[in-house]
């Protein structure tokens, strides 16, 4: 049962990947993002980099682990920074403007922001109260990250 379990799930992961690499494009959905590439691409080229890459690795697992264990006191401190970096530029190319509950929040943060209070939507608020709470947070990030 557990194999037959294995195989139905790899199947399925194989299914979405063929469907989201093949068949993504054709599909129109509200607030579709474009972006330079599409996915085949994308893959041809990270396939291009990675099995270069790993053939190199496998072949000198020895060299490559003598220079990990030597430079070690610096190289961690340098990937902690570049994966930061990374994960921050993910999440600012991340951001999209939506139409609904977030699309108030934002506008009232960003009209906070710019020192207009008055622009900010009370009957939404009345009907919405618990969305303060998160116009308070983003407020004080975006007050925070302003530099």
């Amino acid at each position: 049962m557990k194999k037959l379990i294995n195989v139905l799930f790899t199947a399925n992961i194989f299914i979405m990947l063929v469907l989201l690499l093949f068949f993504k494009e054709s599909a129109d959905y509200y607030l579709k993002r474009d972006f330079l590439m599409n996915d085949l691409k994308l893959l041809a080229v990270s396939l291009i980099i990675f099995l270069p890459a790993a053939f190199l690795v496998y072949h000198n697992k020895k060299r490559l682990s003598l220079f990990l264990e030597r430079r070690s006191k610096w190289l961690f401190p340098v990937a902690l920074f570049v994966l930061f970096v990374s994960e921050a530029v993910f999440a600012v190319s991340g951001f999209f403007y939506s139409d609904w509950d977030p699309a108030g929040v934002l506008s009232a943060v960003f009209s906070l922001y710019d020192g207009k209070p008055g622009d900010v939507s009370y009957y939404y608020f009345s009907a919405h109260p618990n969305n303060l709470m998160l116009v308070l947070i983003y407020y004080r990030l975006l007050k925070g990250f302003s530099f």
